[in-house]
């Protein structure tokens, strides 16, 4: 995959910045609390998280005053919210969702239809790419791709 920022290629490590994930696939350590997963991803990618950011980001998918909490005692939806805190750690013009609302309540479905308001708003043309099977998220994409098996 190619990326480009002001007419230049971005290298493998300079994409990560840009590019936010969430799917059921991706692994959180159970071990750790909420915000020391969070604070390991983002060292990972080369960038100290700051208290304030961290705060910020729990309270945003819905996660305030749990970030002490083991990831292991968290509910199915908790940690899909943790796993969009995750892809929200850098403000990254591109997501890639896929299952957004897996394991999800109502709140948590209006947590997505949030991010992807403001996604649509990013500074630097925010571009979101949703895997799904549900019905009602279709309506959340501007394009839609359908694929089928031909048979």
């Amino acid at each position: 995959m190619e990326i480009l920022r002001g007419g230049k290629s971005l290298d493998a490590t300079a994409r990560r910045s840009f590019i936010g994930y969430v799917s059921p696939d991706l692994t959180l350590y159970r071990e750790l609390t909420g915000a020391e997963n969070l604070r390991f991803f983002s060292e990972l990618q080369g960038r100290e998280l700051r208290k304030s950011e961290l705060a910020e980001l729990l309270n945003e998918v819905g996660l305030k005053g749990r970030g002490r909490d083991l990831v292991g005692s968290y509910s199915s939806g908790m940690r899909q919210r943790l796993k969009y805190a995750f892809a929200l750690l850098n403000a990254p013009p591109i997501l890639l969702l896929d299952e957004p609302t897996a394991n999800l309540d109502v709140s948590g479905r209006e947590m997505v239809e949030r991010i992807l308001a403001r996604q649509r708003e990013h500074p630097e043309g925010g571009v979101t790419l949703i895997a799904t099977n549900e019905p009602r998220e279709l309506d959340w994409g501007d394009i839609l791709v359908r694929l089928e098996r031909a048979e």
